[in-house]
């Protein structure tokens, strides 16, 4: 069976993509090309299991946030700070 990604991280406004796969490569793709080998660099790794992890916690946060009955700006004011989490883990709504 060949390698799966494990954690695949893209920032940089889709320019950056950090591929971890089930066979441990790290590289580090550049408009989704191969363009470098970060086998062995665990600064790379760890800033992208990081990552990954605030971005799906803050997904979650998200959901439940939606999940709540109506809530108006005045009485929450939560729309700035709901924009930027949605910002940063790509979401839009």
């Amino acid at each position: 069976m060949g390698e799966q990604e494990v954690l695949k991280v893209t920032v940089g406004h889709g320019k950056y993509t950090v591929v971890f796969t089930s066979q441990g490569n790290l590289e580090a793709l550049r408009y989704g090309e191969k363009w470098r080998d970060c086998i062995g660099d665990g600064l790379i790794l760890g800033l992208a299991q990081d990552l990954d992890d605030l971005r799906n916690k803050v997904r979650v946060l998200l959901e439940a946030y939606d999940r709540k009955e109506s809530c108006t700006d005045s009485v929450c004011g939560h729309n700035d700070f709901m924009k930027a989490l949605r910002e940063l883990t790509n979401l839009s709504k």
